[in-house]
């Protein structure tokens, strides 16, 4: 095995070979959430020993563990909230088992960089932050990238998520800092418009000419009490036709693919929130009621990474290969709709410890589009292909940069 094949594979391996973390802060709007994962190896850097084995976990020192490493980060963080300190609390604690057969490498070491320890720390909230600011402080020496005496210490690669939006920051001694902001007009910028339904076609004149015929025979009727009932008549019928379901429209295919478009991108930039029922909220936005539980399920379970420990990809682009509409004068219960088929590729990625693993899949469906009392909303959604395609390229300045994988400076 050469070398270069070498940094390849251990380039897929998490963490690094040395002290590493993964930290992941999320603004909801009942709480703040950081999820910090630790190796061993950055563990040991700031507490006493406290294992029986060095490079060992056993089940029954992961309590212990666990609230060395809560203290830890209680006194070293601070996080701020609309301009308060709030003490964070354990919502849940993990200790990642790691492979034995992995450990050639790791030959500097071994089973402690590959142990993975995470917490994560909830901040509670009265009402949904305005301001959240972060402080980190932990950056142990990174004997990886020194490249003389002098050694540097570690870089962090911090995730922030909230309101649908997701920025990575690199942490450092003099960069140590997150904050972040509400923006209420975040959603408006991100979701893209939908056209407007067409003009309904058909005569018009039926409308008017009934209801004007009707109040004639009605005023009639106070002579002629018979025109009474060819009034009531009239008026009758051209309500009717005024409010009758109208199914067909002045559609056209490129008004057709232009409505289907911004629907199915919205779709797809629902999945950048991170609570189902802000998913959900924002699905029901270009779907419609009844298929909104399959499509969230179906759309989600395409963007897990299995190989990844079932991690949600974040889905980076969306690319149309091909759209024919096949129907533009389609009803679907006593409603306008139109339908299509259509091929795309979706980019997804899982980034964590310093790196990215991305995924493109394909897919083909035939879509039906209804007008709704809401604007156009996805009816119905019908894959009858799906296939996982080449992972994106390496970059050419990373060659040792394992097949579906990118490093996190690059973005």
């Amino acid at each position: 095995m050469g070398p270069a094949l070498l940094l390849a594979l251990a380039a897929g391996l998490h963490p690094q070979d040395g002290p590493d973390a993964d930290v992941r802060l999320t603004v909801e709007p009942g709480a703040v959430r950081l999820a910090v994962t630790l190796n061993l190896v950055f563990l040991d850097e700031y507490v006493e020993p406290f294992r029986e084995h060095d490079q060992l976990l056993p089940a029954q020192e992961s309590g212990l563990a666990q609230d060395l490493g809560f203290e830890l980060l209680a006194e070293t963080t601070t996080l701020l909230i609309d301009g308060i300190a709030v003490q964070p609390r354990v919502e849940s604690f993990e200790v990642a088992d790691p492979d034995p057969d992995l450990i050639p490498h790791f030959p500097r070491f071994g089973m402690r960089a590959m142990t993975k320890l995470r917490w994560v720390l909830e901040y509670p909230v009265k009402s949904a932050p305005g301001e959240v600011d972060l402080t980190w402080t932990l950056f142990p020496p990174d004997e990886i990238r020194a490249v003389s005496e002098d050694i540097p210490t570690l870089e962090i690669v911090a995730h922030v998520k909230g309101e649908g939006r997701s920025e990575r920051i690199t942490l450092t001694e003099d960069g140590n800092r997150i904050r972040w902001a509400s923006d209420p007009d975040a959603a408006a910028r991100r979701f893209l418009r939908v056209p407007d339904a067409p003009t309904p076609t058909g005569p018009g004149w039926p409308a008017p000419a009934l209801l004007g015929a009707g109040v004639l025979a009605l005023l009639a009727g106070l002579r002629k009490p018979a025109l009474a009932l060819v009034g009531v008549a009239a008026l009758g019928a051209g309500l009717w036709w005024q409010l009758r379901p109208r199914t067909a429209l002045d559609l056209d295919e490129d008004t057709a693919a232009r409505i289907f478009e911004p629907l199915h991108q919205n779709l797809y930039r629902a999945f950048d929130y991170s609570r189902p029922e802000d998913v959900y909220d924002a699905l029901a936005q270009s779907v419609s009621g009844k298929l909104l539980r399959d499509l969230y399920k179906e759309v989600r379970d395409s963007l897990v990474q299995t190989e990844q420990g079932g991690a949600v990809s974040e889905v980076q682009a969306v690319r149309r290969l091909s759209l024919e509409v096949t129907d533009v004068a389609a009803t679907l219960l006593d409603r306008p709709a139109f339908r299509l088929e259509s091929r795309w590729q979706v980019d997804g990625a899982v980034f964590h410890f310093g790196h990215s693993h991305w995924r493109t899949n394909e897919y083909g469906a035939r879509v039906t589009v209804a007008l709704t009392d809401e604007g156009w909303r996805l009816a119905e959604h019908d894959i009858f292909f799906a296939e996982r395609v080449d992972s994106a390229p390496i970059p050419p300045d990373n060659p040792n940069v394992a097949d579906g994988e990118r490093e996190e400076d690059e973005f």
